[in-house]
């Protein structure tokens, strides 16, 4: 059964922690936030420009003929553009996108670029 009381030996490692101010949360939560996107940025083989474009790409095209579950219109797009296929697949699929609905849904430009 559980007092509530805080056992000596956590309390002490507690007191003796470093006080972190506000400023220096932020400051660590910045830095993560930009390492998060480096990594991103890495394993993404597109510029934000392409990124858009194959996007844009994909709207248009599901909105015709809808998702059959495949990367086929992402494969398409970076063939028609000289982007090694089997190179984007494997960017794409690292951001959740296993077909071209996913790549819409999942692979968001904002939290690569």
């Amino acid at each position: 059964m559980c007092s509530g009381a805080i056992p000596e030996r956590s309390r002490s490692r507690a007191s003796s922690l470093p006080a972190v101010d506000d400023q220096q949360k932020r400051d660590a939560r910045r830095a993560f936030k930009e390492a998060e996107r480096g990594r991103a940025r890495e394993a993404m083989v597109l510029d934000e420009a392409q990124l858009s474009a194959l996007l844009d790409y994909l709207d248009d095209h599901l909105a015709e003929a809808g998702c059959d579950h495949t990367l086929r219109f992402t494969k398409a797009w970076a063939s028609e553009r000289g982007i090694e296929s089997a190179a984007l697949v494997r960017s794409v699929q690292h951001f959740g996108g296993y077909c071209d609905c996913e790549v819409v849904a999942n692979v968001d430009p904002e939290s690569i670029f």
